[in-house]
């Protein structure tokens, strides 16, 4: 409960072992190697939002997400990211670990963002594809809010003239929106976490 009628629900992930990396992926996913998390922990079941975040600092804006233009004002010309529902963005490090430090005063739980390893394992799910829903080919719109067909409107519908359409996309699906999506819009993992691929990447 952080007051005001405002909730963050968390999740239990269960001890185990998986295989860490990749040794086609990126330098700095090689030599894929096991790794155990040893002990259950909990995390939360989604990304955290613009209202759970504004009970820690109520001063911060996620803002927008800018169209085709930046000459003019941001509000005139961007998509909201503001939405209470909405993932908050535009947060350092930082200020993700201050908002952990007062969750733990508020709860008296010690909360801390997860490592690289516990957030990689609890978005697998007891999966070794490279996705938690499946290989990269799969379709990810019931799952997850990336690069898709409705990234052309990043070029159609901002200001005149349009810019070029040149985002990159998988254009043969269509997960529902633009920019991100409240938070808890997609199917969950086999442990019941939403929004781990896109959304707030």
């Amino acid at each position: 409960d952080l007051g005001d009628g405002v909730t963050l629900d968390l999740v239990r992930v269960p001890a185990g072992t998986f295989v860490m990396g990749d040794d086609g992926g990126e330098a700095d996913e090689a030599p894929a190697a096991a790794v155990t998390i040893d002990r259950p922990f909990w995390i939360g079941r989604t990304e955290v939002t613009n209202a759970q975040f504004a009970r820690f600092d109520p001063a911060h804006r996620s803002r927008f997400e800018h169209r085709s233009s930046w000459i003019f004002s941001e509000a005139y010309l961007g998509w909201p990211l503001d939405g209470p529902r909405q993932p908050v963005v535009r947060v350092s490090w930082e200020e993700a670990a201050a908002f952990c430090r007062w969750l733990s005063a508020r709860t008296g739980l010690r909360v801390a963002l997860p490592t690289e390893a516990e957030w990689e394992y609890a978005c697998r799910a007891g999966t070794a594809t490279a996705l938690s829903h499946g290989g990269v080919e799969a379709d990810f719109s019931r799952r997850a809010n990336v690069a898709d067909a409705r990234i052309r409107e990043l070029a159609f519908e901002g200001w005149r003239p349009r810019s070029p359409d040149l985002a990159p996309r998988d254009a043969r699906f269509d997960d529902g929106f633009l920019v991100t999506a409240p938070a808890g819009s997609y199917e969950p993992n086999a442990w019941g976490l939403q929004d781990l691929h896109g959304n707030a990447a």
